[in-house]
């Protein structure tokens, strides 16, 4: 699945996770996998509410650490592309 601008992607319901320090972990009990991202991928993982769009979660990811736009969009996307692939988050609004 390829994440545009404008998707809204949302944390799957079955997926527990659990922040200690700067990173997440995320554990799927369905697939019996364990997940453990960094400070970045925490704070997009904890804004992939429902509500947020891609861009947004680009421009909170270029503000919180100072990177270029375009930078911070290809490893958004990037992020919530492998995450997609583990089951951890989909897509509920495409505009």
């Amino acid at each position: 699945m390829r994440y545009s601008i404008n998707s809204i992607p949302i944390r799957t319901e079955n997926v527990i996770s659990r922040q200690i320090d700067d990173e997440a972990v995320l554990v799927s009990p369905e697939k019996g996998e364990v997940k453990v991202i960094n400070q970045t991928g925490a704070l997009i993982w904890e804004n992939c509410d429902g509500h947020t769009t891609v861009g947004q979660l680009v421009d909170l990811v270029c503000r919180e650490y100072q990177v270029s736009r375009e930078a911070a969009e290809a490893d958004v996307v990037e992020f919530l592309e492998a995450l997609a692939e583990r089951g951890l988050v989909s897509v509920i609004v495409e505009s």
